[in-house]
């Protein structure tokens, strides 16, 4: 058994118990971040003597962000390597309590520190990644807010975790499609969830699982060449960029051309092409890019990538 596999069934407190445990076992260092919905507290298990992250947020939230929801698929994902840790949940009437593994970086954090990681580095986590997202759509739950930020390293990117799954839904295994949804963050989010077919955007639906593949190969994007495809948010050059990027591989070599990005192997642009074309119907799967040749032949694939690391402390730069 594999260390990420050693603990798969996280502790679940029920409303009924008092959350007066938590303050005996875990003290808190800083708040990480905080909104409207709830916080991120950078906390130290005092039983381990381990930094952990907790996180609370609001039962009764709306929107793309529903911390219920995330803890109980963290719970149902713990035996899947990859997913980020999760050592207990605990409720009350209002809130929701998760209790975290902590990794030093995120990888939006990596990138930009190092102005982008080349093929090689970024290879080594990008099949990381890919694999533990394969793995959850295999039990059907579709992640819908992947991106650089909610992907989480150690300070030698020997433990890659996929976190963040408050915008996940779970698929039924029968079903392929479900109903339109704004999640994820502009920049990453598949055109589909952008641009819905049906305008009355209640009643169009989208394949949840290729949308992620279409986040991740967006997020490959920014970590081979440390900036994104393209930024919606410029009304002008983002609209021309995100036609590029969506236009198959032909479309990212020329978008790669006018960022000056012009060594990029032929074999990650094929990929990042497959990934982020706007047809949903002739997207790759996640699964599917576990075999594409720029993994499996670049020197840093699933094996490869197992062996060693590389030090991404953005302290020492």
């Amino acid at each position: 058994m594999s260390k990420d596999q050693k603990v798969c069934k996280p502790q679940w407190v029920p409303s009924s118990a008092p959350w007066k445990p938590l303050y005996h076992r875990y003290e808190a260092q800083r708040v990480v971040h905080t909104s409207p919905l709830g916080r991120i507290v950078l906390a130290r298990d005092m039983t381990s003597d381990r930094a952990v992250v907790v996180k609370v947020g609001r039962k009764t939230s709306r929107g793309p962000e529903r911390p219920l929801q995330e803890a109980r698929t963290l719970a149902k994902l713990q035996c899947v390597p990859g997913v980020v840790r999760m050592v207990e949940a605990r409720e009350n009437n209002e809130h929701i309590i998760m209790v975290m593994e902590y990794l030093p970086h995120d990888l939006f954090e990596v990138i930009h520190h190092f102005n982008g990681l080349g093929e090689s580095s970024a290879r080594h986590v990008f099949a990381r990644v890919a694999k533990c997202l394969a793995n959850v759509h295999s039990l059907n739950v579709a992640h819908l807010d992947v991106s650089p930020e909610n992907i989480l390293m150690d300070r030698n990117a020997e433990s890659v975790r996929l976190c963040d799954f408050g915008a996940s839904i779970e698929v039924k295994a029968n079903k392929k499609t479900i109903r339109h949804v704004v999640a994820g963050k502009l920049n990453y989010m598949a055109p589909e969830m952008l641009f819905p077919a049906n305008k009355a955007a209640d009643k169009s639906s989208f394949n949840p699982f290729k949308a992620d593949a279409y986040s991740l190969g967006a997020t490959l994007f920014c970590m081979v060449f440390g900036h994104q495809a393209y930024d919606l948010g410029d009304k002008k050059i983002g609209k021309v960029a995100f036609g590029l990027a969506t236009g198959g591989a032909q479309g990212v070599r020329s978008l790669l051309n006018e960022y000056g990005h012009r060594q990029a192997s032929k074999e990650v642009v094929d990929l990042i092409g497959r990934l982020m074309i706007k047809d949903p119907e002739m997207r790759m799967s996640v699964s599917e890019v576990l075999d594409h040749p720029w993994i499996t032949e670049g020197g840093g694939g699933l094996k490869a990538s197992s062996e060693g690391g590389m030090n991404v402390d953005t302290k020492k730069r």
